[in-house]
């Protein structure tokens, strides 16, 4: 009888963890707090060196185009104080 509790604990806290988790990400994360706003700043710039270089040293296209997507995305992520 002791192992079935435990095992029911288990699940119920599995099923609790995971219920929170996907409340979480479904709204997205907002821009309100001032170190994620930094954190998409830094990364934008980062993804604006990567590009500079990709062009630079004639990187595949595929590549380059990835690059720009994300970049695309991050700086309108900043735009609209949204990220998902």
């Amino acid at each position: 009888m002791p192992e079935l509790f435990a095992v029911l604990v288990v699940v119920a806290v599995s099923i609790a963890a995971w219920i929170a988790a996907w409340l979480q990400t479904r709204g997205g994360v907002k821009l309100d707090s001032p170190t994620e706003q930094a954190r998409l700043r830094v990364h934008e710039a980062w993804l604006r060196q990567r590009l500079a270089l990709a062009e630079c040293e004639r990187w595949d296209a595929g590549m380059t185009a990835s690059l720009t997507e994300e970049l695309n995305t991050t700086t309108r992520q900043l735009t609209h104080g949204k990220a998902s």
